[in-house]
């Protein structure tokens, strides 16, 4: 196993041009064994090693979990006759995690990344984690069954940013042979043997009945199956810059235009991930942005005449004169962009009292769940409809506004936010019945529109 990883740390280049390297160590199985192989090679190299240990302060043996890997890190300083730092860091992730409307897994993350980037300080390095080949193929499964795009179905990357994965080629029975075999200890945390989280879940559920009913196999498979799509996905991505370059008009703070012809022109795969990146980069983040997005554009591209639709975080997207304007809801309207002013703002909420439904016109709450696309903001098309009581009776848009008494000149202009052709909410006015908040509810969608003076 040892040259096994070693070429794996070569190929690729984990530890070219550094000085330090900064361990991540929870004294389990995999972490005792990446320490071992980091003092064999760092050894040699004579590069500096720092162990972090990071106490979630969760489990009433955290305490001597961080006792175990101190101790351990003063043997194997003796053992290679090298200097290895020992950092504890404690973190109440259980506080944390209630505070920010986090899972614990998401905040122990947090925590650990935060720990291991501050030991590392600005020093020329990189931090060393754990992984191993049941990691990615869990992770693989994981962001498959949550709809992810090429690069989740890779799985873990070996590097990722400063971040490196020496054991990601290996097996869980492979690194519990080789430390059975140079009589290593290490710690056994209790957490992972329930399945109280979703990886748990799909370890024990999924990837262990088909081990033994299906393929013994299944780890060394999928992963030879994520490396494929890794290389599959960088090239995607560099054929992806090479359009973005062909395609953008005008790329600027808050504002990104697109050449709609030469847009057309790409294939759809390369299409939709351009257009994903143009509204990454004006929303400056990808937590939020699906494909149904992704899709809301697509079908704009192929509508006839000027249209426009607001996404997720007041993203305007307008389609004019055969230009894609992708614009910050906060962006100057100028002479060749002219969308009308208004500002929608989004929030999932989690904690939230059902009793304190706003009663405000232009500020709605709506059952997150029952929401099947993306939620645009747009004047009326052909198809819509809206919910209009709670015998779940589904009533054309058209028909709605003729019984409102809408006059027909204004119809075009009101706007509405839609789930596809389902009409959550005409602006100003009701929504559909379908999407309130009621005792089942479990995500809210807090949804405030107002229009600027």
């Amino acid at each position: 196993m040892r040259i096994k990883v070693n070429n794996y740390i070569n190929e690729y280049n984990m530890l070219q041009d550094v000085d330090v390297v900064v361990a991540g160590v929870s004294g389990g199985a995999d972490s005792v064994c990446l320490l071992f192989l980091l003092c064999e090679i760092l050894k040699k190299e004579g590069k500096e090693l720092r162990v972090v240990h990071v106490n979630h302060m969760i489990r009433k043996e955290a305490s001597e979990d961080a006792s175990f890997v101190k101790n351990l890190c003063e043997e194997f300083s003796r053992r290679f006759d090298m200097k290895i730092d020992f950092h504890l860091v404690e973190a109440d992730v259980r506080e944390l995690s209630k505070n920010n409307k986090l899972s614990e897994e998401e905040a122990g993350r947090i925590v650990r990344y935060d720990a291991f980037n501050k030991v590392l300080g600005n020093s020329r390095g990189v931090i060393a984690v754990a992984h191993n080949a049941n990691d990615r193929a869990e992770t693989m499964l994981f962001n498959e069954f949550r709809g992810s795009g090429l690069k989740g179905l890779s799985g873990i990357q070996p590097v990722s940013n400063n971040i490196i994965r020496p054991l990601l080629l290996v097996t869980r029975d492979e690194i519990e042979g080789f430390l059975k075999k140079e009589g290593l200890s290490f710690v056994t945390d209790e957490t992972n043997l329930h399945d109280d989280y979703t990886r748990n879940k799909i370890r024990h559920n999924v990837l262990d009945y088909v081990k033994e009913n299906v393929q013994s196999q299944v780890i060394e498979n999928m992963n030879r199956v994520a490396d494929q799509v890794l290389l599959a996905e960088d090239y995607i991505f560099k054929s992806t810059m090479d359009a973005a370059i062909r395609c953008t008009i005008n790329k600027e703070e808050g504002m990104l235009v697109l050449d709609i012809e030469k847009l057309l022109e790409e294939h759809m795969y390369i299409r939709s991930r351009v257009i994903y990146d143009a509204v990454c980069f004006i929303g400056k983040k990808k937590k939020d942005i699906t494909n149904e997005h992704v899709n809301a554009i697509m079908r704009l591209l192929e509508s006839d005449g000027t249209k426009w639709i607001t996404l997720i975080y007041g993203i305007h997207v307008r389609k004019e004169y055969g230009k894609l304007f992708i614009l910050d809801k906060d962006i100057e309207n100028n002479k060749e962009n002219t969308i009308e002013e208004n500002n929608i703002s989004m929030e999932i909420l989690e904690d939230f009292n059902p009793h304190s439904i706003p009663q405000d016109n232009y500020t709605k709450w709506f059952d997150y769940d029952k929401i099947s696309s993306a939620v645009v903001l747009r004047t009326r098309q052909p198809g819509d409809y809206i919910i209009i009581n709670k015998e779940m009776q589904k009533k054309s848009l058209k028909e709605y506004m003729i019984n409102e008494k809408i006059p027909k000149d204004k119809r075009d202009s009101i706007l509405l936010l839609a789930d596809g052709s389902h009409i959550m909410w005409i602006i100003g006015g009701r929504i559909s019945e379908y999407y309130k908040v009621s005792k089942n509810t479990k995500r809210v969608l807090e949804v405030r529109y107002g229009r600027e003076d």
